[in-house]
């Protein structure tokens, strides 16, 4: 039996259905964006700004020109729900520290393979992140010597939320509040899954595992804090099967799968459309 995705859902879903969240497993949470037929290239979709998800949409919401952009990857070897609570509120811990991808490049930031490296730094990370902040795709970072370097700051401390350099008035963009909460824009699916009884790795490792498999297998870059591709490959493929019926952006899967149509990771990042 395969493993199956659940449907896309809206973030007003979360605690009327606290049960059903209440499960171990991974998940995966994101926004949708407006696509279009590029007028240049008939053949190709282009993907434009983010939905609005006002109540006329979500009374009956319309997938039909939307594109469900996947923004990150998570896990939980005990509670979905928690987690996914955490991440609605981007004014509060611990999303308030997450990165900040500018809303002008949002409808294209998963295809930037060099994101990866700001996302699970090398020892260089520092000079990885300014360049990215430089080239204006990341708006905040919670480092703060990167912060200091690109605002031309003097603060003293490892961590600080992006609350405290809004209140210094920077010009920051908070696309994570505004799409989430100006737009009511916050989609996700999730997988439950259950550890098997013989498997003797600790559940974190397990579900760490999971979240890494997922991560390396979306066609698209997503900001999560994953085992390194060399490490996740010499996983047994069989025991992180899925399936992904519910997942399909304009009839086209958002995983990644080879010729027998079958799940597969790899190190490129193609995008959704393709």
């Amino acid at each position: 039996m395969c493993l199956q995705f659940k449907e896309l859902r809206h973030k007003s879903w979360i605690v009327p259905n606290k049960k059903e969240l209440e499960v171990p497993g991974v998940y995966i949470w994101g926004f949708l964006f407006d696509c279009h037929i590029d007028p240049l290239n008939n053949s190709k979709i282009a993907i434009g700004a983010p939905t609005v998800c006002d109540d006329e949409f979500l009374d009956s919401p319309n997938f039909k020109e939307k594109v469900f952009i996947p923004y990150y990857t998570g896990k939980s070897d005990k509670d979905i729900y928690s987690r996914l609570s955490s991440h609605i509120c981007f004014k509060s811990h611990p999303a308030d520290k997450y990165i900040r991808i500018n809303l002008s490049y949002m409808n294209r930031f998963f295809l930037n393979e060099n994101l990866i490296n700001p996302i699970r730094p090398p020892k260089d990370y520092q000079k990885d992140r300014q360049m990215a902040l430089t080239a204006m795709q990341i708006s905040y970072t919670n480092i703060t010597d990167v912060m200091n370097k690109f605002y031309l700051l003097n603060q003293v401390g490892k961590n600080f939320s992006i609350c405290h350099y809004l209140q210094m008035n920077l010009p920051i963009e908070d696309n994570l509040y505004t799409l989430s909460v100006k737009y009511n824009n916050f989609w996700f699916t999730y997988l439950p899954i259950e550890k098997p009884k013989d498997d003797t790795s600790t559940d974190k490792k397990y579900f760490e595992q999971w979240e890494s498999y997922i991560f390396w297998s979306l066609k698209g870059v997503t900001l999560s804090q994953v085992e390194k591709y060399q490490d996740v490959e010499k996983l047994d493929p069989k025991t992180y099967s899925f399936c992904d019926n519910n997942l399909i952006n304009q009839g086209i899967s958002i995983f990644k799968k080879n010729l027998e149509d079958v799940i597969q990771i790899s190190r490129s990042f193609e995008g959704y459309l393709v």
